[in-house]
């Protein structure tokens, strides 16, 4: 996780100006204001998807492959796109594949995600911090294990830090709407006290909308509403605790650990994507970030999802695909939740494409990428196939384009096509 820039205006903030208020800016000052900020959210599976995987059509007529069947509810918010080569993956390795995801360069290292350049979100991230925010929010919904898979680097290809514990993300994006506390004689928050701060930040969030709820119209209000419910009960269910009573001092005693526990299993690894879910898009919708990730999982250890994409077992493979589908599912309708759909560009990468069928057993394939994007800066309700497999590194091209950075390409130039610009048809103008 970046760390906030500290600015007049974030201090201000920190001693209880809620930053809470900021995607509600223009509606509260009656109309005026910048336009609202767009917003990126990525998320990653590993491991490629079965050779079926994919979509047709547009609109009503929108089908879904059995492995998508868990969009099916949102069809109307999803653009699953397809045809996209991803040559610029290096060696066959699925280190080099996932450090080249959004950096469309190879890992420095055959068997090491090391990174070689910067990566779209991060330079999305460097020109759309929130005043008083972070530059992004980096989550990983894999219990502690195996490999940490990276996608996201700086400028000079370092990794950025990845947070594990959905009670400790939750900390660090809301714990600075609070002042410091002038009895601690240390910057860190005692342990016994982080819940206490925690449900203070909601009670920041409540007053500050409660200042310009009156002046709202209807569904203005109502989206607050959902706001500052879905903020109380996200608090509530990492912190496994009930709202402090009146006059607590706060000492709440530990922190609940969070329900999934630390095992491998796929009901835990699903129960942290969803609060992880959450925590994006509380942070979205509180303008505490404005770019943010979320890594599913590593592509060995843990599951047997890594073997069976060498395998010709296509039901488990298929059962795994709609596994991370239903993953998406929860990330965009945590967003629909809490009102934050609009201006974000959400975006399903992979570090493989659909399995190679060569000799009747699966393999690496980088012919096909799978990707789904779905939210208010998506052309949403329909499929696409890109027609002459461009490299994926003009996808992301197009995706910063869509951020206000020009860019036709992105990455290693050794990938460059003649003729070739920037993919643009996924995002919406």
């Amino acid at each position: 996780m970046i760390l906030p820039r500290l600015t007049r205006r974030g201090i201000l903030q920190g001693m209880g100006a809620s930053a809470a208020l900021l995607p509600f800016a223009t509606l509260a000052g009656g109309g005026g204001g910048s336009p609202a900020p767009r917003r990126l959210i990525v998320m990653y599976s590993p491991n490629g998807v079965h050779p079926s995987w994919g979509a047709s059509g547009s609109g009503a007529d929108l089908q879904l492959s059995e492995s998508l069947s868990p969009l099916a509810r949102l069809r109307d918010e999803i653009c699953v796109v397809e045809g996209i080569a991803f040559r610029s993956w290096g060696a066959p390795e699925h280190p080099d594949g996932t450090v080249a995801c959004l950096t469309g360069r190879p890992s420095g290292s055959v068997h090491d995600m090391i990174g070689t350049g910067e990566s779209i979100d991060q330079r999305i991230a460097s020109v759309n911090t929130p005043p008083g925010g972070y530059g992004s929010v980096n989550v990983y919904a894999w219990p502690p294990c195996c490999e940490i898979p990276r996608i996201s680097f700086s400028e000079g290809g370092g990794g950025v830090a990845l947070q594990d514990d959905p009670q400790q993300a939750f900390a660090d994006v809301f714990a600075g709407f609070m002042p410091p506390d002038p009895d601690a004689p240390s910057k860190e928050v005692p342990e016994d006290r982080r819940s206490f701060l925690r449900r203070r930040t909601v009670d920041v969030v409540h007053r500050d909308f409660s200042r310009v709820r009156g002046t709202l119209g209807t569904e203005d209000r109502a989206i607050i509403e959902r706001h500052i419910e879905g903020l109380d009960a996200l608090a509530q269910r990492i912190e496994g605790t009930d709202p402090l009573p009146p006059g607590s001092t706060g000492q709440c005693g530990p922190i609940a650990p969070p329900a999934t526990g630390d095992s491998l299993g796929e009901v835990d690894v699903a129960e942290r994507g969803r609060a992880m879910a959450q925590v994006l898009a509380m942070a979205i919708a509180c303008d505490r970030t404005r770019v943010g990730t979320l890594i599913m999982g590593p592509s060995s250890g843990g599951f047997d999802h890594h073997d069976i994409s060498h395998s010709a077992n296509f039901d488990e493979a298929i059962h795994y695909d709609q596994f991370y589908a239903q993953r998406f599912a929860e990330l965009v309708q945590a967003f629909a939740d809490v009102g934050a759909l609009d201006n974000t560009l959400i975006m399903w990468v992979n570090e493989l494409g659909k399995f190679n069928m060569e000799g009747g057993l699966a393999d690496h394939g980088i012919d096909d990428m799978p990707y789904v994007f779905a939210g208010g800066l998506a052309n949403r309700g329909q499929s696409m196939r890109i027609e002459g497999s461009p490299n994926h590194n003009y996808l992301l091209a197009g995706v910063l384009q869509t951020f206000g950075v020009d860019a036709d390409f992105v990455g290693d130039e050794a990938f460059a096509q003649a003729g070739q610009s920037a993919i643009l048809d996924p995002f919406a103008a």
